[in-house]
């Protein structure tokens, strides 16, 4: 019961900042978590690898489908961000644990990058990530 609750407010993003601007808000949210993945505990990670693979194995499946476009326009962020930010997941959870299922994100990962849908300038994706955030 209370440690379950426990592990899902550690993998939980500040649901306080989504209400105020679910859009506008994206990034600062994502780069919270992921101040905050550091800091994990290694069931909270575990947790966090798993919900990535799913929701990544998720995208690559709608993304293969004929509507991909109506399906990106549905999310928050752009297929670049969404990307930049699971790459910063997979690098984290690479650092936190050495695990099969770190593997398989990273696997998953690689999957997602090749069939996602990326606007002409894909340079954003690294530019995000020389950016970077201050957790590393």
């Amino acid at each position: 019961g209370e440690k379950v609750c426990h592990i899902v407010e550690e993998v939980t993003e500040d649901l306080e900042l989504k209400k105020l601007d679910n859009k506008g808000t994206w990034r600062e949210r994502k780069i919270l978590y992921l101040a905050h993945l550091y800091r994990a505990s290694f069931e909270a990670i575990m947790v966090c690898c798993a919900d990535k693979i799913h929701n990544l194995t998720n995208m690559i499946q709608l993304t293969n489908k004929k509507e991909s476009s109506r399906v990106w326009s549905q999310f928050n962020s752009p297929p670049e961000d969404r990307l930049w930010f699971y790459k910063e997941v997979t690098l984290c959870l690479q650092k936190k644990l050495n695990h099969p299922i770190v593997r398989e994100l990273e696997k998953t990962f690689e999957e997602a990058e090749k069939v996602i849908p990326l606007k002409k300038n894909q340079g954003a994706i690294e530019k995000m990530t020389a950016v970077g955030h201050p957790f590393r």
